[in-house]
C-alpha cells in the first residue's frame, strides 16, 4: 500500500513517470486552478468568507493580460491589489479553496512553499483514493490484477495531469464510489447486514463532500459511479431483488438530498454577491441549461454552436482521445501515432479480454478459483461505462466545449475497471494454460514433438 501510494503521488506531483507531455502537465487547467489561487489571495487580504466564500479572480488588465497567471503572481508575491476588482466564480461552493485558506492561515511557510504543499497534499489525496481501489483489487481479485492496474494508471496521462490540480480535486470524485465499495465489502467480511439508515447517512456524507470540494462537475458520472459496487456485490452475494432495489433507492434519495443541500449553500453564497437567493437559483438554472440542451437564442455564439452540435460528433471526440501515450516515456516526441492507445482502442481491448474472460469462466472454470468474481467484475465494468456516457449525453453542451479536459470521465471508473479486467484475464489465461499443460505427461509431449518433425 505504501509503495503504491508513493508511486502514484510522485507521478501526480511531478509527472515522474512521464505519462504526460511535461509542458501540458505544467500548465494543465491552470486557468481553472487560478480560481482557487485568486480566492487564497482574497482570503489573505480580507477574510475566508469575503465575497460569499466563492472562488474567483482579481483582474488588472492594465498591467497583465493573462488573468490566470496574475492570480499566481498575486499570491506568491503577496502583491497589492485593488479591492473592488475581484470577480467571483458562481458555479461552485469552493470547499477546496476554503480548506486551503485555513491551511494558508496557520502555515508558517511562505506562499510559494504553501502552494507546493497544497499541490503535494492534493497529489497524496488522489493517490490515496486510487490506492484504496487498488487495495480492493488486491484483496478481492488478485495481486497480479492490482499491480497490472497500478502500472496502467501510472502511465495514464489524463489521471496524471488532473492528479495535483487544486481546482479539480480529482480525489473527491471517488469519495462516493470508495464509500459504497468499502461498506459493502465490510458487510461480507463481517457477515453482518447493513442497515438502510447506515447507507443513507454514509452515501449522503460522501456525495456532499464531493459537491463541497468539486461542485457539480461530472455529477451524473459520480452518481452512477457510486452504485457500481452495489451491482457488483448484488451479483457476488446473490441479493434478492427487493434488497437491491431498496439499496439503490437509499443511495439515490440520499444523493439527491446531498445535492439539494449543496445547491442551497451555493444559493446562500450567491445571495451575498447578487442580492437575493432567487437570483442565486436563477444563476444555477442558467448554468445547468448552458451545459445541456438549452435554447441557443439566449446564449453566445460558442454556446449556440455546442447546442447545435450532433451527439455522435461529440461522442466521437471522446472516443478518439488518447488514453496512454507511450511516446512521452520512450521517445522525445509525443506526436507519433504508433505508441498511442486511444480510448476507442482501449474499449476494443476491454471487449476482447471480457469475451476471453467469460469463455475461460464457462469452459475452464475448474482451473479458476472463483468464476463468479470474474463474471461480476466484467459485468460491472461494462455497466460502469454508463457513468462517463451519462455526462457526455446529458451535458452535451459542456462536453462539446471541453474536450481539453472531459476525457478524465473515462476513468470514473470504467477505464480503471477495464484495466483490471485486462490484467485479471491475462493472469487467468496464464493460469489455465499452466494448469492444462501441468496435467499432460511431459514424455508424451516430447514424443509427439519428435514425431511431427519433418526430417
Amino acid at each position: 500500500m505504501i509503495c503504491c501510494l508513493t508511486a502514484l503521488t510522485i507521478g501526480f506531483y511531478s509527472n515522474f513517470w512521464k505519462a504526460a507531455n511535461q509542458d501540458w502537465f505544467n500548465f494543465f487547467q491552470y486557468d481553472s486552478e487560478s480560481l482557487v489561487i485568486g480566492k487564497l489571495a482574497l482570503s489573505e487580504r480580507q477574510s475566508i468568507f469575503s465575497e460569499g466564500g466563492l472562488l474567483g479572480r482579481y483582474y488588472n488588465t492594465a498591467t497583465i493580460k493573462d488573468a490566470g497567471l496574475y492570480q499566481y503572481e498575486l499570491y506568491k508575491n503577496n502583491s497589492n491589489t485593488i479591492d473592488n476588482n475581484f470577480k467571483t466564480y458562481n458555479s461552485q461552493i469552493g470547499g477546496q479553496a476554503f480548506t486551503f485558506a485555513i491551511l494558508d492561515y496557520i502555515s508558517p511557510f511562505s506562499n510559494v512553499n504553501n502552494l507546493k504543499i497544497f499541490k503535494l497534499l492534493t497529489s497524496v489525496l488522489t493517490a490515496l483514493f486510487l490506492s484504496l481501489i487498488l487495495l480492493w483489487f488486491f484483496e478481492n481479485i488478485g495481486v497480479g490484477t492490482a499491480i497490472f492496474t497500478l502500472i496502467l494508471i501510472l502511465f495514464s496521462q489524463w489521471i496524471t495531469v488532473f492528479g495535483n490540480n487544486l481546482y479539480w480535486s480529482l480525489w473527491s470524485f471517488y469519495i462516493p464510489f470508495i464509500t459504497t465499495l468499502t461498506i459493502f465489502s465490510m458487510e461480507i467480511k463481517k457477515n453482518k447486514t447493513l442497515s438502510i439508515k447506515t447507507i443513507y447517512i454514509l452515501v449522503f456524507l460522501s456525495v456532499f463532500l464531493k459537491c463541497f470540494y468539486s461542485g457539480m462537475e461530472y455529477i451524473t458520472t459520480t452518481l452512477i459511479m457510486l452504485v457500481i459496487p452495489i451491482f457488483y456485490y448484488a451479483s457476488i452475494d446473490n441479493w434478492k431483488l427487493r434488497i437491491l432495489f431498496n439499496r439503490i433507492l437509499a443511495a439515490s434519495v440520499s444523493s439527491i438530498a446531498a445535492i439539494i443541500l449543496s445547491f442551497t449553500i451555493l444559493s446562500i453564497q450567491l445571495a451575498t454577491v447578487k442580492g437575493s437567493m432567487t437570483k442565486g437559483f436563477k444563476h444555477i438554472w442558467y448554468s445547468f441549461i448552458k451545459r445541456t440542451y438549452g435554447d441557443s437564442s439566449d446564449y453566445s455564439d460558442i454556446i449556440k454552436e455546442s447546442f447545435d452540435s450532433r451527439l455522435s460528433e461529440v461522442l466521437l471526440n471522446y472516443l478518439n482521445g488518447v488514453a496512454i501515450n507511450f511516446n512521452n516515456i520512450l521517445t522525445k516526441s509525443s506526436d507519433s501515432e504508433l505508441l498511442k492507445i486511444e480510448f476507442d482502442e482501449l474499449i476494443i481491448l476491454i471487449v476482447l479480454f471480457s469475451c476471453l474472460g467469460l469463455l475461460l469462466s464457462k469452459f475452464y472454470g475448474k482451473y479458476i478459483i472463483n468464476t463468479k468474481k470474474t463474471v461480476a467484475l466484467i459485468t460491472t465494468c461494462w455497466l460502469s461505462i454508463l457513468a462517463p456516457l451519462s455526462w457526455i449525453i446529458l451535458f452535451k453542451g459542456h462536453s462539446y466545449l471541453h474536450t481539453h479536459m472531459n476525457h478524465i470521465m473515462w476513468y470514473m471508473p470504467f477505464a480503471i475497471l477495464g484495466y483490471a479486467v485486462i490484467g485479471h484475464v491475462i493472469f487467468l489465461f496464464s493460469k489455465v494454460i499452466f494448469s492444462y499443460f501441468k496435467t499432460i505427461n511431459p514424455l508424451g509431449i516430447i514424443y509427439i514433438s519428435f514425431k511431427n518433425i519433418n526430417l
